[in-house]
């Protein structure tokens, strides 16, 4: 396994073909994956993240300020609780 990969739209985003595919080829070249979902909510997907540990995070969402704000603000905060 050359790692692991976590995948998915935050928001109130519902494209996810391109994650979805990008997922399948990481996983083809031999990465363990795993697919949130469209429409996950930020502290849902840093939950995940937390719990998956991760090294490499895919994240989508509608290019509006605010839902990238929101989710680089909320795991900035959860995240550096952790260590």
């Amino acid at each position: 396994m050359k790692g692991k990969i976590i995948a998915g739209a935050i928001g109130n985003c519902v494209h996810v073909a391109g994650v979805v595919r990008f997922l399948k080829l990481a996983e083809e070249l031999g990465y363990e994956v795993r697919f949130l979902g469209a429409a996950v909510p930020v502290d849902e997907f840093i939950k995940e993240i937390q719990a998956y540990e991760p090294d490499i995070v895919g994240l989508s969402y509608r290019l509006t300020p605010e839902v990238a704000e929101d989710f680089f603000r909320i795991s900035k905060i959860k995240l550096a609780k952790r260590h």
